[in-house]
């Protein structure tokens, strides 16, 4: 029940345009608070072959598990080994991935959580522990904050 805008940066920017063009997105009508409840449409950029609305387990095990085992992120599966069915273990990653890069360069928890649909409390609950830089970024932090200032320079002299 929230609409939050999130800031697209310029590098994303021509990623997600090739998508569009190559996927259009489409529009996909489900009860979207229960099953049985009032149908609503939705245009969707990421959905089945057919158009329609992913099923978040289905498509984990059959797409976004295989790639990353394909691409060398986690070991790949044994023969008959199922993946992980937790949450955070699918595509649901993605969006943790951009809460920690946000985080880690300095964006604010009020902004990361306001992009998120979060609360702040939530964030830091969340992802106060994916912020490694933490420690040198406190050094530099007071480094500036105590640097010498510059001498002061006498007035220049009237002749």
């Amino acid at each position: 029940d929230k609409a939050h805008d999130v800031p697209l940066s310029d590098t994303l920017a021509p990623v997600l345009a090739e998508h569009i063009r190559r996927y259009p997105p489409a529009a996909v009508t489900l009860p979207w608070k229960e099953p049985g409840g009032d149908p609503v449409t939705v245009r969707l950029l990421v959905t089945t072959p057919a158009g329609g609305a992913l099923n978040r387990t289905r498509f984990n095990e059959s797409v976004w598990w295989p790639a990353r085992e394909a691409a060398g992120i986690v070991a790949a599966r044994q023969a008959g080994q199922r993946g992980t069915a937790a949450r955070e273990h699918g595509m649901h990653r993605l969006r943790h991935t951009a809460a920690s890069a946000w985080l880690s360069d300095g964006v604010s928890i009020a902004a990361v959580a306001a992009w998120l649909g979060d609360k702040q409390e939530t964030v830091l609950q969340t992802y106060s522990h994916m912020m490694p830089d933490d420690t040198e970024r406190g050094r530099r932090a007071m480094d500036l904050f105590f640097r010498p200032s510059a001498p002061d320079v006498p007035a220049a002299v009237q002749r």
